[in-house]
């Protein structure tokens, strides 16, 4: 009676012990704070964007290959992807570099903004709203304020930004080439070269979508004025009275091309380039109504750092304004919130944070740093601050990106290897222009169809975030190879039948998967996998993550026993151009992302977004050698390496490993087991896998 005890209770562990270790990452798939796919990541994919997971893209649909993935302070990653959330710098930190932007130009005397000996940091750092000059505290904008270097976002230059007081901020750059003074102002216009040889007024860097003459002409039109940052980012194209038009937008939006349109307008004009920090209808509000006075509470300041490679720009004591909606377990509130609400004064919360752009690496940060207050005050389940906020803003970056044209400036798109490269290789505004987004979280709970937290998670922590000090990194990532799915291949079960692996068990039935060791029809499997080439070539040489197409990469299968940490099998395949051209002796094939074959033309190699199946070598247990015996982990590994074993540079390693359990049995004569023979598994006892089958709970 004892020993049945304990066996039950030895059975129990081992299965509470195995859940709790299905969220340590060994799997591959356990990824908790990071970029992923639905649907983890909600309805939407937190990759960089557009693109399809799930079937077929173009080649010039390349956000996936040169878009922002992102990787927060609560993920298990190492510090290489994680941000350090203690390196928030407030306002006591090197308070000299510090600079306030406020809440209107005449704060100032006159000339203060136009004379480089007052306004040393330079631009316009007041903020305003030509759509209602008699407030800038409620849907203004503050710019354009120099960042100091240049910045690369979506690999395009920018020399200035913008903030608004509802948490954006916009990236912009110059029309024309300048000469500055001493003191870093422009006085006049200048020609520089672009091209060798070919001098001129324009910056090939500049969004500015409007007509040009012809570059290095000598009659060169330098009349259009150089305000589009103002006129199309900063008030979408719009100052009329009343209008709450580009960053004013009070409405939250997606950050994909069509959902911008409803404040940024036409394409044709813009595509914004834009840091949701917290995308919401705020306000920083500067005057306490109880005692009619100005208390600055509402702050924003920005600084550069002394080595001039970071700019930080800090919102302190951003407040809610107008209606919202809420939404946290089961419980719904609906609240106005009242013009410079404060606490104690009606329904109010309250959030600072900071963005960071770094100049070594184009990577931005987000940073919170508190959350107060809860509303509506007097109900029985108010929601705290971070459920208001992240039940109503957006959260991520967005912006355009630059592919090349065969010629320029009217070629069609170039489609890359085995196309010739194009002569002129040049990024800049005569190439093609696509908009690629990653979002961090929208409208949580509150938007039934699209809302969610992006970021991936098995822990069901989507109700944890934000918090306080949560930081967010978006960075370029170079990432080479994607492992679709691993399924496998088993001989038929009619004994009449051929002993061919002719049998497909689908992903879907693959995991915990069983075979008998050492029978003929039952005791083997030949593993499947398909995997997919995320690099790209379409901005060429000089473009983001730019991979020279015709790359040969390798994918390994390999079985490891959990329990006594032994592999049992390690195979490795070359996807090389000969591979791809004799499939039957390789078992490289080209195929649709459901492993349908699809004809392979010579020398192509596996081009972007290709798809590849490859078929390994049976797995055939032998029952007599325990290591190939009970508890199997196996996992398929997109190796980004060359046929020479020569790294290809690959920075995200997330999506190129997947797993799955196996058990294979083996026919015992005689049963025994007297609970004293046990085995460890990720630190959990569990009964012996020679025994017994433990399959997670």
């Amino acid at each position: 009676m004892s020993r049945r005890f304990l066996l039950l209770a030895l059975i129990a562990v081992s299965l509470g012990a195995t859940i709790a270790m299905a969220g340590d990452g060994k799997d591959g798939e356990d990824v908790q704070r990071k970029s992923g796919i639905p649907p983890l990541s909600g309805p939407r994919a937190s990759y960089p964007l557009p693109f399809t997971l799930t079937a077929a893209n173009t080649r010039t649909a390349a956000a996936i290959s040169t878009g922002y993935y992102f990787v927060d302070s609560d993920d298990e990653a190492a510090d290489f992807w994680r941000p350090d959330p203690s390196q928030f710098v407030d306002t006591l930190t090197e308070s000299a570099t510090w600079r306030r932007i406020i809440t209107g130009p005449n704060q100032f005397p006159a000339g203060f903004w136009t004379d480089p000996q007052q306004n040393t940091y330079g631009g316009h750092a007041y903020f305003r709203n030509p759509g209602n000059p008699t407030d800038s505290t409620d849907d203004a904008f503050a710019g354009p304020i120099s960042i100091g270097f240049p910045f690369y976002f979506n690999g395009v230059r920018y020399d200035s930004f913008y903030v608004s007081t509802n948490g954006l901020i916009g990236l912009s750059n110059r029309r024309y080439f300048y000469e500055y003074d001493e003191f870093g102002f422009p006085v006049r216009k200048a020609r520089l070269e672009v091209s060798p040889g070919v001098f001129s007024f324009y910056d090939p860097a500049s969004d500015d979508m409007r007509a040009r003459s012809t570059i290095g002409a000598a009659n060169e039109d330098t009349s259009v004025a150089d305000n589009h940052g103002y006129q199309f980012l900063a008030t979408g194209n719009s100052t009329a009275t009343g209008t709450n038009l580009g960053m004013r937008a009070r409405t939250n939006a997606q950050l994909d091309e069509s959902s911008l349109t409803g404040a940024w307008g036409s394409t044709a004009n813009i595509r914004p380039a834009l840091i949701a920090a917290a995308w919401d209808d705020l306000q920083l509000s500067v005057y306490n109504q109880d005692i009619s006075a100005v208390d600055d509470f509402g702050r924003a300041y920005y600084k550069r750092s002394p080595a001039n490679d970071r700019l930080i720009i800090y919102f302190v004591n951003l407040t809610p304004i107008r209606a919202k909606t809420a939404t946290v377990g089961g419980v719904t509130h609906n609240v106005t919130f009242t013009a410079d609400n404060r606490p104690g004064q009606g329904e109010h919360y309250r959030f600072s944070v900071q963005v960071t752009l770094n100049r070594s690496d184009s990577s931005v940060v987000i940073q919170y740093e508190k959350f107060f207050g809860i509303a509506p005050r007097n109900a029985l389940q108010p929601h705290a601050a971070t459920v208001w906020m992240r039940c109503n803003s957006t959260v991520g970056v967005t912006g355009p990106a630059r592919r090349l044209r065969t010629s320029v400036p009217s070629g069609a798109e170039w489609q890359g290897f085995p196309s010739a490269m194009p002569v002129y290789t040049t990024l800049d505004f005569q190439q093609v222009k696509y908009t690629q987004y990653t979002e961090y979280l929208f409208n949580v709970a509150t938007d039934p169809t699209n809302g969610g937290v992006r970021a991936t998670s098995k822990r069901n922590d989507g109700n944890t975030t934000p918090k306080d000090f949560l930081a967010i990194r978006f960075k370029q990532w170079k990432n080479m190879l994607r492992v679709i799915q691993v399924y496998y291949r088993t001989h038929p079960l009619d004994n009449n039948a051929p002993l061919d692996f002719s049998v497909i068990i689908p992903t879907a039935q693959a995991n915990n998967y069983e075979i008998l060791a050492g029978e003929t029809r039952l005791g083997a499997i030949q593993p499947v996998a398909i995997v997919q080439n995320l690099t790209n070539d379409v901005q060429g040489p000089q473009g983001v993550n730019y991979v020279k197409q015709g790359i040969n990469f390798k994918v390994r299968f390999r079985i490891q026993n959990e329990a006594t940490g032994k592999i049992v099998y390690n195979t490795s395949k070359a996807v090389t151009d000969a591979a791809l051209r004799d499939t039957s002796l390789s078992g490289v094939v080209l195929c649709n992302i459901n492993g349908q074959g699809l004809p392979y033309t010579a020398g192509h190699f596996v081009k972007p977004y290709e798809f590849i199946r490859v078929t390994f070598p049976p797995f055939e247990p032998n029952p007599f050698i325990n290591d190939q015996i009970g508890r199997l982990f196996t996992s398929v590994v997109a190796e980004p390496k060359d046929s020479n074993n020569v790294a290809l540079g690959d920075e995200w390693p997330f999506d190129d490993t997947t797993g799955i359990r196996l058990f294979a049995m083996r026919r015992l004569n005689d049963f025994n087991d007297d609970v004293t023979e046990y085995h460890l598994v990720g630190g959990a006892a569990m009964p012996s896998v020679l025994k017994w089958v433990n399959i997670d709970g």
